[in-house]
């Protein structure tokens, strides 16, 4: 029971994404992409740097923080 309800929140967010990212590659804003691994992708990326964010000295704010990491990205 507690299980579900942690859980539920992150199979809303990847029913979300799976979506938005599906319908980016149907009308060509994002590249031809599996949408069930992108979502889960994203989603665990932007935990990471949620995370990241939150522990990081206060000399370097989250917004750096998650510029800098998605730049690797591209």
């Amino acid at each position: 029971m507690i299980w579900e309800a942690n859980i539920a929140p992150n199979r809303r967010y990847d029913k979300y994404f799976t979506s938005l990212i599906k319908k980016g590659v149907q009308v060509g804003s994002l590249v031809d992409v599996d949408p069930a691994p992108a979502s889960q992708m994203t989603i665990s990326t932007a935990m990471a740097l949620y995370y990241r964010s939150c522990s990081t000295p206060k000399a370097q704010n989250g917004i750096e923080v998650a510029r800098d990491s998605t730049n690797l990205l591209k």
